[in-house]
């Protein structure tokens, strides 16, 4: 009685317990989850562990489908292989080429048939016969050809003009402009001469007609010779731009 329970010594604090540790022993069970440590989480593995992370940097598999080397990864085209379109526009400037040639030739024959013409016209009938009979097979083959040339440069030209887009598109449709043009403006020149021909009793004035036709026939050569090649050559050059672009991309 009166006994004062037994003083701490000064400074000594009793034991506190670790921040978080139940019960107040100083080491806490072996087999209790440390602070923050989710129930049945696997511990971390150690640094320079040789098990990479799934899908990791440099995993095989974690390439996306279709990229080069990937597994499964399909086999890209050749780049230079021609495409389809690559080959008609280049058929179409050919073609182009060929029209522009015949209706040249077509020109010439013409114009040594009349020289022909006139001069075997002295030697007496026979001999001017035979000269107009040859100059007009050779021209009707000349006139044939230039058809068929000129039907197959339309179907080229058609379907570029329905594959192709923008400028290749724009070329394809000058080039068909090109062609029906030249037919309509043919027979404008065949009516003029014959209504200007038929109408006039002078010589002189047949010559003038003549003349002025033959003017009007080789501005409507230029103006669709110039067509068919500049549509042409838009065409082939949008073509390769493109190839370009897709090579490059």
């Amino acid at each position: 009685m009166g006994q004062q329970p037994e003083q701490q010594s000064w400074g000594h604090q009793p034991e506190q317990q670790s921040w978080g540790q139940p019960g107040g022993s100083s080491a806490a069970p072996a087999d209790q989850q440390q602070w923050g440590q989710a129930p049945g989480a696997s511990p971390a593995p150690a640094y320079g562990s040789p098990a990479p992370a799934p899908g990791g940097y440099g995993s095989p598999a974690s390439a996306p489908a279709g990229y080069p080397g990937a597994a499964g990864a399909a086999p890209s085209a050749p780049a230079t292989a021609p495409s389809t379109l690559d080959k008609l526009t280049k058929w179409l400037l050919i073609l182009a080429i060929a029209v522009v040639t015949v209706r040249l030739a077509q020109y010439i024959v013409g114009a040594v048939a009349g020289f022909a013409i006139g001069a075997s016209s002295a030697g007496g009938g026979d001999t001017m016969g035979v000269t107009a009979l040859g100059g007009g097979i050779v021209a009707l083959l000349m006139l044939l050809l230039n058809g068929v040339v000129s039907l197959a440069l339309l179907v080229v030209a058609i379907i570029v003009a329905v594959q192709a887009r923008g400028r290749g598109r724009i070329g394809a449709l000058i080039v068909v402009g090109a062609i029906v043009l030249a037919v309509i403006l043919y027979w404008i020149v065949q009516v003029i001469y014959m209504i200007a021909v038929g109408a006039s009793t002078d010589p002189t004035s047949v010559g003038v007609w003549a003349l002025v036709v033959l003017v009007l026939e080789i501005g409507r050569g230029l103006l669709i010779a110039v067509a068919l090649i500049v549509g042409a050559m838009m065409a082939r050059r949008w073509v390769k731009q493109s190839s370009a672009g897709a090579l490059s991309a």
